[in-house]
């Protein structure tokens, strides 16, 4: 407000003592401080040099959702003989009743008036919106933008510009006293509560003569169909197919929109089966949220992002980096041992080990939201020559894994154990056939972190699960050595097994909740080792390595998982959904290269890194460097 706005507001709330209104000796009156926050009880001539008065209500902190924390507001009854003309894009309430004469000009922003009578002729301007609720005008309202009436409202008159929009609930109705000329423009309807696939009948708009044939619309998840008849509008609001509704209304559907859809309408449908038996079904909050959901208020910045949220992909997504994750400690423990089985004495002797590996990478698949991974582990294990030709050893794992999507996938942050046990029969300086391989179990605890949709607000909730992971690889090749220069193409076989527990998104009615989920993957391999080794004057010795082997899995492993909204769990019957993500791929090609160095001759230091490529565009790398002491 201007200076002399802030004057207007507290001489027009003064208590009035003397002589009845404005006199020379206590002029306006007492100061009613209480009356004066509030804001002005009089658009008076006197206090604005006989002009409008003219509101800059700029944006109020609006929030992430468009709906304001903190709108301005008058409460007090306005009366006066001025008018009011209301600019700036915020949001200003009057909530006492208006009785000010002056025409109200709505310029820019909102208005909402909510007090019993309002006597000033309404001129609403293009991208403006005026808010009624149960309002008697006694004039005119002339509607060149946004009108939104939720309640029973009168007017003398109604004028609509082809460009207009009267936006009204089911509920509502607007009662034109005189004429109401619709002028082609629009009228759109939507629904307080939750509307089901039978429909709600309703009347949104009665006057003495209605001119002009508007064109009605749905203002949110409907489809509406509607006549005039005896000068009324009618209309019936029934609620659309969310799939629909997403490839009508969403420039860019893909899979995981549409999986989001799906499961959004198989919730509406078990609902629309349960209503006419289970009446109380309409006050449940899952249905509550579902009807605001219906109305477009839980789209944040646009519903492309709500319904990237309403997909709980990285639950399927995220075990992709777990199946990476054990191939990463499979490609560890492997260099480990072909290490150990081409470059090693023929009198080995027992050993301990340590090794610390690194690993990013992309999780991709057309259709979702793309994850960023990131992994720290750390191994330590002991092996020997149990026999002749036989290597057998033991290894203990920690990990700390990470993987961000975007498109408000959420994050997953998953801390992990495991034990290995492995061997290897034969070696090069015995016969040139080998077979070599791993047993081991993990346990994984995932912290899932992601955006929610409930109500009017966003809510971030994180949300832990335990699985279990048990992998087994096999592998046997053929040594061709010549001197210090060794290849050897081998096959193999790989088989990952996780359980993932069960989880529960509480505090949202659109979170999700899951049973445990079991998937696996076998996949064979074939591939082609060199080895050169590299002799010292002093006795030691480096074996340079590299590899590249591809592997095709015996089946495509879908990560998906059955699921309910939480706020249908116990609620709904038939109500469960398929969620999708990334699943696991069925080709994947790996690619490495290595150094072992002998420090001294019972210290050996050795460095690999291996690259994994996935669908040209998926990949993970892993660097993984360690030491071995022999006893």
């Amino acid at each position: 407000m201007t200076n002399e706005q802030i004057k207007m507001t507290i001489l027009s709330t003064a208590t009035d003592i003397g002589a009845e209104g404005v006199d020379d000796v206590f002029g306006w009156g007492l100061l009613d401080v209480e009356k004066a926050t509030k804001g002005p009880a009089r658009f008076d001539k006197r206090l604005t040099d006989e002009k409008d008065v003219v509101l800059n209500v700029d944006n109020n902190n609006a929030n992430y959702y468009g709906y304001n924390y903190n709108p301005y507001q008058f409460e007090n009854d306005i009366s006066g003989d001025v008018g009011l003309v209301k600019k700036g894009n915020g949001h200003l309430i009057l909530s006492g009743n208006s009785t000010f004469t002056g025409k109200t000009e709505l310029q820019q922003g909102s208005l909402a008036i909510y007090g019993k009578h309002y006597y000033s002729p309404m001129v609403i301007k293009e991208n403006s919106s005026l808010y009624t609720r149960d309002t008697d005008f006694r004039h005119a309202i002339e509607n060149h933008g946004y009108y939104y009436n939720n309640g029973r409202t009168s007017v003398n008159n109604y004028r609509a510009t082809p460009m207009a929009k009267l936006i009204t609930s089911n509920d509502a109705k607007l009662v034109v006293n005189g004429e109401a000329d619709l002028n082609g423009s629009k009228v759109a309807l939507y629904s307080k509560e939750y509307v089901t696939n039978n429909g709600v009948l309703s009347m949104p708009l009665v006057a003495q003569a209605i001119k002009g044939v508007p064109i009605i619309e749905p203002h949110g998840m409907y489809s509406v169909v509607g006549n005039l008849e005896d000068n009324a509008l009618h209309v019936e609001l029934k609620r659309e197919n969310v799939l629909s509704y997403l490839k009508s209304n969403v420039k860019f559907v893909d899979v995981m929109r549409e999986n989001a859809a799906e499961a959004m309408e198989k919730t509406m449908v078990a609902i629309d089966n349960q209503l006419p038996t289970y009446r109380s079904l309409l006050s449940a909050p899952i249905t509550k949220v579902l009807a605001e959901l219906q109305q477009g208020k839980l789209n944040d910045k646009n519903e492309e992002s709500t319904f990237d949220k309403l997909s709980g992909q990285i639950y399927a997504s995220a075990q992709a980096l777990t199946f990476q994750n054990a191939e990463a400690v499979n490609k560890d423990l492997s260099n480990r041992l072909d290490t150990l089985g081409t470059s090693a004495d023929p009198t080995l002797a027992s050993g301990a080990w340590a090794s610390a590996i690194y690993a990013n990478g992309k999780l991709t698949q057309p259709g979702f939201g793309e994850g960023k991974t990131q992994t720290l582990a750390g191994q330590v294990g002991a092996d020997t020559m149990a026999a002749d030709d036989v290597i057998v050893g033991a290894a203990m794992n920690y990990s700390k894994a990470n993987v961000t999507f975007n498109r408000y996938g959420g994050n997953s942050q998953a801390k992990g154990v495991g034990v290995s046990l492995y061997s290897r029969l034969n070696n090069i300086y015995s016969t040139p056939v080998y077979l070599q391989g791993r047993l081991g179990f993990g346990s994984v605890n995932s912290d899932v972190e992601r955006e929610l949709v409930q109500e009017t607000q966003q809510q971030k909730r994180k949300v832990n699960h335990r699985d279990k992971v048990i992998s087994a690889y096999i592998e046997s090749g053929y040594n061709l050595k010549q001197n210090d220069f060794t290849v050897t193409p081998f096959m193999g076989i790989a088989y990952d097994n996780v359980i993932r527990g069960a989880f529960t998104e509480t505090n949202s009615q659109l979170g999700l909740t899951a049973p445990k989920q079991a998937y696996a993957q076998t996949s064979g391999l074939v591939g082609l080792r060199v080895a050169r080794q590299l002799r010292y004057a002093n006795g030691m010795k480096t074996t340079l390595q590299g590899y590249v082997n591809h592997q095709v899995a015996f089946n495509r492993q879908d990560l998906s998982y059955t699921a309910k909204y939480t706020g249908a769990n116990n609620v709904l019957n038939h109500a469960d959904f398929k969620v999708k993500g990334i699943g696991l791929v069925k080709n994947k090609t790996w690619l490495g290269i290595g150094s072992t160095t002998e420090i001294t001759p019972n210290t050996t230091w050795y460095v690999n890194y291996d690259l994994k490529l996935e669908n040209t565009k998926g990949y993970n790398n892993v660097v993984s460097t360690g030491i071995r002491v022999k006893f």
